[in-house]
């Protein structure tokens, strides 16, 4: 009973996994109706359950009960979805960029983007992506958010397009060891200003702005650092001394 409990449980990881891709459908339809509110809604949750899922699946342990089915692989095709394909559609449907350069700008985050999930070196040990990581989603929201002049938003998605294949590392905000509590708190302010912007139908107010603002420069600052130190980054952090 135990055994059989287990697998239902590790079956229902798996489906709220999977469940990201329908409200990724739900956000693609909004986008084609130009309900901008309502696609970044969709995606909001989207990315509150791939927040989610990765610590559900190891405290369930999903590998051990169902090895058959690959929750990575699961994971990686809602992700592409999610973070590429509905982001790319939202760039030929806004008027973000130039109309002339709408569908370059899309096949772009389209075909650079499956260099990052066909890469396997893409994570490094302590945490961190290693190349742009392909989190269009939230890209396409600042520029919405922030309201890119067409120049300023082609010129940015080429540049993050060519951050894909420079090997910088980029925070994660859960999986980064350290300052791992920090980095949780950060998180949960960045959706608390998400989710007040989209309340406020776009438009966020001052304080609003600014904790958005921040979380970017943190981000930013937290993965050039680590960039530019190296794996004993961590140890930096939290002032540990080690041997060369």
């Amino acid at each position: 009973m135990n055994r059989m409990r287990a697998k239902i449980i590790s079956f229902a990881v798996h489906f709220l996994t999977a469940s990201g891709i329908v409200c990724g459908f739900m956000a693609l339809l909004a986008a084609l109706q130009a309900q901008w509110v309502e696609t970044f809604s969709w995606l909001g949750v989207a990315l509150i359950l791939d927040a989610i899922d990765g610590p559900l699946s190891r405290w369930v342990a999903v590998k051990t009960h169902l090895p058959r089915f690959s929750g990575e692989r699961l994971d990686l095709i809602v992700d592409y979805f999610n973070y590429v394909a509905v982001p790319a559609f939202i760039v030929l449907r806004s008027p973000l960029l130039p109309e002339p350069l709408r569908f370059t700008g899309a096949a772009m985050i389209l075909m650079t983007s499956l260099y990052h999930f066909a890469d396997r070196n893409s994570k490094s040990g302590d945490g961190y992506f290693i190349g742009f990581p392909a989190i269009w989603n939230i890209v396409v929201f600042y520029l919405i958010v922030f309201a890119a002049t067409p120049l300023m938003a082609t010129a940015l998605l080429f540049l993050f397009a060519l951050l894909t294949f420079v090997p910088l590392h980029w925070m994660h905000p859960v999986r980064a060891r350290k300052p791992r509590l920090l980095n949780i708190a950060i998180a949960l302010a960045w959706f608390a200003a998400a989710a007040a912007t989209l309340l406020g139908d776009l438009k966020p107010g001052a304080l609003t702005q600014a904790v958005l603002i921040a979380v970017v420069v943190y981000v930013i600052a937290l993965s050039l650092m680590r960039s530019l130190i190296g794996p004993k980054f961590s140890d930096h952090l939290t002032g540990k001394q080690t041997g060369d």
